[in-house]
This record gives structure tokens, C-alpha cells and sequence, in this order.
């Protein structure tokens, strides 16, 4: 139950290429819903390479619970870890159910410790914080995540990244994936056990099968979550603008110092990704305009990285 389920993430966005994923950056107050997968998934899949997934067929099942980012201000027994800044909160028909504390950095993503508020006796610590994500994530790079409970139980998994492309699920379609094979260990020995699509727009999980009987979990994300970016939209006077347009919009904020920014543009299904700015930009209001890039009708998302802050607005095109 350690997983950190939902990170995210401040990078570009190639659709061919080999994604390159070196920093997270995890947005508070987005979530993802997550539905068991309780008939064996049939559709066959590529586990090497670049490749494209499609899932769009295969059976859903009721929701069985939601994970969000919160502030860890606003978490049970923050004093506990001094030292999280990201907190996951699960929960099941609104009822929280667990708090996952972890620390990030520039490289990495540590898991701490889980609290149970309905079942404080299966609280952890981790007195050996495990390594969810180190960066860069290179292609057969293994990620190991070994960490020992103040119980003195000890987790050992391994997180080898194999594949990339695009994947459709019954909940969407999501561009720019990777596909993880994990091990843990049984008896000392490191066994496969599941397949894991994490997306490297957000670090969000999209998909986990068991290797064994195909079962798993399917997560429909909220990649645009207007709870917690308020404060970021108000902050950077970000905004997106005319919305709808049937040319082109633009796309301003404002820097109240200099700063790292990244300006992108996602399509709703994928089917298109620019990078309309990346580098250094000074104090003051800019804009930005999509007219370059020549979007068909549709419907997209304006992502803007400030500091590694990373700000969503959808916005439709109509001609």
C-alpha cells in the first residue's frame, strides 16, 4: 500500500522519441480514480520498444477508490514527517482511507511512511526510506525501492523501465507512456509480478497488470484538476484566451521574478504535442500564441511549468 500512485512531473513531451524523464514536481489537488480490473484482461501487448497500446476494448468495473495530492499541512500526523512534501490521500466512497507521505527532490521521490486513520495498528515508518523514482529514467534502468518498517519488516521491489509510446484504455488515451516491469522479492529471490504504464506528462499510473492472472487496476486521471491550481493561476496570472477560438489563443502569465518555463500544448487524445517555449524568461507578463502550430478543431490543454509549478487550462478550437 507504500505505491505512491500519482506524481507529477515537469518535462516536455515527444510523441517518438525516446521520453526522457529527469525531475518531478507534484501538483497538489490533482487525482485519479481507480477501478479494479476483475475480469483477465485478453489484449495482447508489446513489451519492448516503442509501441503503441490499445485497451479501449477491454471491461471496466465499478470505481474502487480516488487518490489525490494534498497539501501536507493538512494531513493527519504531519508532525510525524517533518521532512514529506507530498502527501496522497486515498479514499473510498469519500472516506479516507489512507495517508502516503514521501519526500521529493530534484532527483528522486522517497516514500516515508503510510498512516491509517481507521486502522492506526497498521501504521508504518520507514526507517529506511524507500527510492519510489530516481532521474533521470533511462531505458533498462532499474529503480530499486528497499526500505524496513520500524516494525522491522523489510519491502524490496525493482522498477525496470522497458518500453514507451502511446496507450488507450477504456478511460482515454493517453500519449507519451512508459511501461515498467516490477519484481519484489520472495524468499530472497526477485520475481516479476506486475506491468506498470506510467505517464511522463504527469507520472500518473494508467495501467497495472499482475503478471500472473492478468488482473489489475485501470486509473481514469484528472489531468487538468482545477483544485489546487487556483492558487498557481492566481499567483502567475496565468489564463488562456479567446476560449474557445476558432484561430488561434494565447497564452499569458506574469513573473515576479526571472524564472525556468516550460509552455506546452497536449492533445485531448493525444494526437498532437508542441513545445511553444522553453528556457529562461525574465520578471513581467507574457504571452504566447498557438497560431504557429496550426491546431485542428478539437480540444487541447496549455500546460505552463514556472519553477517546476505546473499549471493545466484546456481550451477548445472550433473551426
Amino acid at each position: 500500500m507504500k505505491k505512491l500512485f500519482t506524481i507529477f512531473a515537469c518535462l516536455p513531451l515527444w510523441a517518438i522519441a525516446q521520453p526522457t524523464i529527469n525531475s518531478i514536481t507534484p501538483a497538489v489537488g490533482s487525482s485519479a480514480d481507480i477501478h479494479s480490473i476483475t475480469v483477465p484482461v485478453s489484449t495482447p501487448f508489446g513489451k519492448t520498444g516503442n509501441q503503441t497500446w490499445n485497451f479501449a476494448s477491454e471491461p471496466t468495473s465499478p470505481l474502487t477508490f480516488t487518490v489525490e495530492i494534498i497539501n501536507p499541512a493538512t494531513a493527519p500526523d504531519a508532525a510525524s514527517y517533518p521532512t514529506a512534501n507530498v502527501v496522497q490521500k486515498l479514499s473510498m466512497g469519500g472516506v479516507p482511507q489512507a495517508y502516503l507521505y514521501g519526500r521529493y527532490s530534484a532527483d528522486s521521490l522517497w516514500g516515508l511512511g503510510v498512516r491509517y486513520p481507521t486502522m492506526p495498528a497498521l501504521n508504518e515508518d520507514y526507517t529506511n526510506a524507500n527510492v519510489s523514482y530516481r532521474f533521470p529514467l533511462s531505458l533498462n534502468g532499474v529503480i530499486a525501492d528497499i526500505s524496513e518498517s520500524t516494525a522491522g519488516s523489510i519491502d524490496t521491489t525493482e522498477r525496470k523501465y522497458v518500453a514507451w509510446g502511446d496507450i488507450t484504455t477504456p478511460y482515454g488515451t493517453f500519449p507519451n507512456v512508459v511501461l515498467f516491469e516490477e519484481s519484489s522479492a520472495f524468499n530472497g529471490v526477485m520475481s516479476l509480478n506486475s506491468y506498470l504504464w506510467v505517464s511522463v506528462a504527469t507520472l500518473d499510473n494508467i495501467l497495472e497488470l499482475d503478471t500472473d492472472d492478468s488482473l489489475g487496476e485501470w486509473f481514469n486521471v484528472n489531468l487538468a484538476s482545477s483544485v489546487g491550481q487556483e492558487y498557481l493561476y492566481e499567483k502567475y496570472k496565468m489564463n488562456v484566451f479567446p476560449n474557445p477560438t476558432v484561430n488561434y489563443s494565447n497564452i499569458q502569465y506574469t513573473l515576479p521574478t526571472a524564472a525556468e518555463v516550460s509552455v506546452e500544448i497536449i492533445g485531448l487524445n493525444g494526437q498532437q504535442s508542441s513545445v511553444l517555449y522553453k528556457g529562461t524568461q525574465q520578471a513581467g507578463t507574457h504571452t504566447l500564441n498557438t497560431q504557429e502550430v496550426k491546431l485542428a478543431a478539437g480540444t487541447y490543454f496549455a500546460r505552463v511549468v514556472i519553477n517546476k509549478e505546473p499549471m493545466v487550462k484546456r481550451f477548445t478550437v472550433t473551426h
